[in-house]
């Protein structure tokens, strides 16, 4: 593992997820484990991390001490997918072996542990930016969450200059550096930004015209799921806010075979972006928005033409 600071957020959210340790049984095991050594304010301050990431720690105490464990972890697998991506990108004959069949990586993989690392100790970076429609441009941030979402990283951060959070694809990010400490209690609605933030699905912004201005709320979200696409919401949770309804089922009968299939209800927490719209719509029918009405009439009325507009008929003209 080349980054410490990931090697040990992954020792201490797998001893944690199988019991609960002290902070001095967690500093002993590490160290029978690793030449270097931590402190029980390392603990403290990698646990506090991995809450920030979206895990949820317990906070107990036995005969007196503190202990530590992690109740629940699927919300994040952001640790996992650092994991993995190290082990496979520093093991030759699985990055190239033509028996691991994958995704190609996205490009800036490689800055994940340093953003990690500043995150977790509180440190400004500087990277170039390269957005896709404009110029490069430099940038001094204070890295505040990251997502990972189908694949693709994004950072999210309070841009110094422009004073404001902006969110970045990693992809997008040259010349990555890392500078001096911040004091991560002087960010403006820092808890509040966090949540707003994990509460969209991936990264994209809410849908344009959607909210009046300055009233960006997380909603519930009603889903209807068939029987064949909910064993696979059920394997892998679309949001950590995902909730099935098992005994909430309406039966549907395809217009084209006849066929009969029971949809479940899926309740979710979220703020309405292009992404949650483009989960939907990718289903094909097996999703289908039952509430909210302002967000299926939305949705309707945006792309009622969706398949005119992918099959290019009355979209574009051929130039002369």
């Amino acid at each position: 593992m080349r980054n410490p600071n990931v090697e040990l957020l992954l020792f201490l959210k797998n001893r944690l997820a199988l019991k609960a340790h002290t902070k001095q049984e967690l500093v002993e095991l590490w160290q029978d484990r690793n030449d270097s050594g931590i402190d029980e304010k390392t603990v403290d301050r990698n646990v506090e991390f991995m809450e920030r990431l979206g895990y949820e720690v317990m906070r107990g105490f036995d005969n007196r001490k503190r202990i530590y464990r992690i109740i629940d972890d699927y919300e994040n697998e952001i640790l996992e997918k650092i994991e993995n991506h190290l082990r496979i990108s520093e093991t030759p004959e699985l990055a190239n072996s033509e028996i691991v069949a994958s995704a190609p990586v996205q490009r800036g993989i490689q800055w994940v542990p340093l953003l990690l690392e500043s995150i977790n100790n509180c440190r400004t970076i500087e990277f170039e930016h390269h957005p896709y429609t404009s110029d490069p441009s430099k940038k001094e941030v204070c890295p505040v969450i990251l997502k990972e979402y189908q694949g693709k990283w994004h950072l999210h951060g309070y841009d110094i200059h422009r004073k404001k959070y902006r969110t970045y694809g990693i992809d997008r990010i040259r010349d990555l550096k890392q500078l001096d400490k911040y004091d991560w209690n002087l960010l403006p609605d820092l808890e509040k930004e966090i949540s707003f933030f994990k509460s969209r699905l991936g990264a994209a912004m809410p849908l344009p015209g959607y909210f009046k201005k300055g009233d960006i709320q997380p909603e519930i979200i009603q889903l209807r799921v068939s029987d064949f696409y909910l064993n696979y919401l059920k394997s892998k949770p679309m949001h950590s806010s995902q909730e099935i309804i098992e005994d909430d089922v309406i039966h549907l009968k395809k217009l084209d075979t006849k066929e009969a299939m029971g949809f479940t209800l899926v309740k979710y927490y979220l703020v309405p972006n292009y992404d949650l719209v483009k989960f939907i719509m990718s289903q094909l029918g097996d999703v289908t928005i039952e509430n909210p009405g302002k967000l299926k009439k939305y949705v309707n009325d945006k792309f009622h033409n969706l398949i005119t507009h992918i099959s290019g008929k009355h979209t574009y003209t051929k130039m002369d």
